[in-house]
């Protein structure tokens, strides 16, 4: 399937990068850069490592998840109640929630994921953060 997106891509003058293996770093060092706008993967815990444009779950029929950083950290601040959520605390959810290298931990849902958070990482409190 990969081939089949690239040559319709490439049909329409998108350029497309693809690396072999375990490319997390090199996908988003070539999206901070500006050069590519949007990483296509399967690993779902791109978006915590700082992609700011994601699709996951593509599927044959052109089917997809597109995640947008921007859009999930407003989603965290709000579950948070707290002006902002830094990358470091961003990533702690990913890997309480489970992801792509970590399995969820027993009995860690988004609530308890959520009390865990403001327990530990002082969330909603900004003068603890600093």
């Amino acid at each position: 399937m990969l081939y089949e997106v690239k040559r319709m891509a490439e049909e329409r003058d998108v350029k497309c990068v693809s690396a072999a293996f375990e490319a997390d770093h090199q996908l988003l060092a070539l999206q901070r850069q500006g050069i590519a706008d949007v990483i296509v993967t399967d690993d779902s815990d791109i978006p915590f490592q700082g992609s700011t444009y994601t699709i996951i779950k593509l599927q044959r029929i052109g089917k997809c998840n597109l995640i947008v950083s921007s859009e999930l950290q407003a989603v965290l601040r709000t579950k948070f109640d707290t002006p902002s959520v830094t990358d470091r605390e961003f990533a702690l959810v990913a890997c309480l929630l489970g992801n792509d290298y970590c399995d969820r931990l027993k009995g860690c849902g988004s609530t308890t994921t959520v009390t865990m958070m403001k327990i530990f990482c002082a969330l909603g409190s900004p003068e603890e953060k600093q």
